[in-house]
């Protein structure tokens, strides 16, 4: 379907897709060649030794253990660790520019759990629940799958009136759902605010769903929440994101692979404002 509605963005992620299996590929081949049952040290090498191990069994999960999961798996967790996690960031260091009070408020936040002494570790989530909400509220906004991921019916199903045969592929609008005015109210608003009690408690949202919906979600979904938190509260700890003076903030994104915003420039400064850095370009 998608080659036929986007049919140049369904190239382009056709050959990058194509491309980075090879990369895979080429990485698997090299720990064959290398293997070592004593230094098992990644998923890889536990991979492909329960490859082996189900073939001598004849074990029924034979059907599941072979080259063509591995890769599949390799790959999700590239994407659902890696480039998700790049975009999502890349949002909100936009929105912490557009917002600086909010911005502000997630350093004092941090301020007075973590201190200036140290860095954020990811067991401090736990007491920034403003700093947690900032991070779910842009995951809402900006979306960056707006379709999920892609899940196939696995017996003939009746859904809403509708009739789901067997082997059909069905697609979560994830977009809809996390702008949809009924449930948020406002949803173009940034409104962290959203995922918060009355007490400033954390609270969770089931129309919140950035890494796919159902059984079968993103497998790089903790890893990537862990990499976003500790990579944005990095940042926020250490330095204050500003505007540069002359240009105006576009909040519009490009679909492709990932929905992403446009290339923006951005000042970091220290938090004491002696020390001046200006990217060029985030990208």
């Amino acid at each position: 379907m998608a080659k036929y509605v986007f049919p140049q963005q369904y190239k382009t992620v056709r050959s990058n897709f194509s491309e980075f299996r090879d990369f895979i590929l080429a990485v698997v081949n090299k720990h064959r060649q290398n293997v070592d049952e004593d230094n098992i040290h990644d998923i890889i090498g536990v991979f492909l030794q329960e490859i082996e191990l189900s073939m001598k069994e004849q074990s029924d999960r034979a059907e599941y253990m072979h080259l063509n999961s591995l890769t599949g798996t390799a790959i999700n967790l590239f994407i659902g660790g890696a480039e998700t996690t790049a975009t999502t960031l890349r949002w909100a260091l936009l929105y912490k520019i557009k917002y600086p009070k909010i911005q502000a408020k997630v350093q004092q936040e941090m301020d007075v759990v973590v201190g200036r002494m140290r860095m954020p570790q990811w067991a401090d989530r736990l007491c920034l629940p403003y700093t947690e909400a900032v991070l779910l509220e842009i995951q809402r906004i900006a979306t960056i799958a707006p379709l999920g991921f892609p899940h196939v019916a696995s017996e003939d199903t009746k859904l809403a009136g509708y009739d789901i045969p067997k082997g059909t592929y069905v697609v979560s609008n994830i977009w809809a759902v996390h702008h949809d005015p009924d449930v948020w109210g406002e949803p173009d608003q940034f409104k962290p605010e959203r995922f918060l009690d009355e007490d400033g408690k954390l609270r969770q949202r089931e129309e919140f769903m950035p890494f796919s919906t159902g059984h079968r979600v993103c497998l790089g979904e903790n890893l990537a929440k862990m990499e976003m938190f500790l990579f944005f509260t990095y940042i926020l700890h250490s330095y204050i994101l500003i505007k540069p003076d002359a240009k105006p903030i576009s909040m519009e994104g490009i679909s492709g692979g990932t929905f992403s915003p446009k290339p923006y420039e951005i000042v970091v400064k220290d938090d004491s404002f002696k020390v001046e850095k200006k990217f060029a370009q985030i990208f």
